[in-house]
């Protein structure tokens, strides 16, 4: 991101002063916002540069005489540098892959390890050869030919160093210079593209993802609200059929109970009638006769 980008800026002129802790707190900052962000090529850069200033600490305390605390911080660098070339590998970056060689190929030449100086240099010097990256050409052929002056190896020595000056010489060219400045740029804008697509492609996957299941939790949620509605409605429906059922049932039983007390009635008027004639027939017996 752009504030990364200005922290990762501020930490650059810090390194370029030689106030290393200075440029470290800043590096750190950008490392964070890279990787919240997830931008791989700028964690890759972001991670060189930290290696870059251990390294260069490194140096100032191998001058004073303290190797131990020297070769501490030139394994840190080397720490910091290898998760840059993880990441340069995984995404391809084989023009920082080349920078990220030859910064391991400056360490072991502080150390004193003049092989695996030559081996780094080596592979940081195909690579730019596969790209035509001259400015990388420059650096490594440099330091094949002083690893190769140092152990005595004066042909391979001699071939590297005509090999520099014909790339420092296109850099010092004011025009190609120019041209070869636009041609690193063009490259690591090409790279951010690619990630940047990438990363969009990823994002965008995510977004589907997340909103195929907000539309399957809202589908699923309408379909419990219209099985919540359906089974209010068969409620409603059953309860009024309840209700109806209970006023019928209370008005037959009513009628049924009218009717028993027609009976009743009725009953009452038949017994009342076989009473009263049993008793007029008493009273015609009980009469004496003339």
């Amino acid at each position: 991101s752009d504030i990364s980008n200005t922290y990762l800026n501020i930490g650059n002129i810090f390194s370029s002063g030689k106030k290393y802790q200075k440029a470290l707190d800043y590096y750190f900052i950008a490392l964070e916002m890279d990787k919240k962000s997830d931008d791989k090529d700028a964690i890759a850069n972001v991670l060189g540069n930290i290696g870059f200033v251990y390294k260069m600490q490194g140096d100032e305390l191998l001058e004073a005489g303290e190797q131990t605390k020297a070769y501490g911080k030139f394994n840190l660098s080397m720490e910091y540098i290898d998760q840059a070339m993880e990441i340069e590998l995984s995404t391809g970056n084989n023009y920082s892959l080349a920078h990220s060689y030859l910064q391991i190929s400056n360490i072991y030449f502080s150390k004193k390890d003049y092989a695996k100086t030559e081996e780094f240099s080596r592979k940081a010097y195909e690579i730019a050869k596969e790209l035509n990256a001259v400015i990388r050409l420059r650096d490594a052929t440099l330091s094949l030919y002083t690893v190769n002056k140092i152990k005595g190896s004066y042909n391979e020595a001699l071939k590297m160093y005509e090999e520099y000056i014909i790339y420092r010489d296109k850099i010092m060219n004011e025009g190609t210079a120019l041209k070869l400045v636009q041609q690193e740029y063009n490259y690591k804008y090409k790279q951010k593209t690619e990630a940047d697509s990438l990363r969009i492609a990823k994002e965008k996957e995510v977004s589907d993802a997340r909103i195929a299941t907000q539309e399957a939790q809202l589908e699923r949620g309408q379909a419990i609200r219209l099985a919540l509605f359906g089974g209010s409605a068969l409620l409603l429906v059953f309860a009024v059929f309840m209700f109806n059922r209970f006023r019928i049932t209370k008005k037959q039983n009513r009628v049924i109970e009218h009717q028993k007390k027609l009976v009743e009635k009725k009953n009452k008027e038949v017994l009342d009638s076989i009473n009263y004639a049993k008793h007029l027939q008493k009273a015609i017996l009980a009469t004496p006769q003339e």
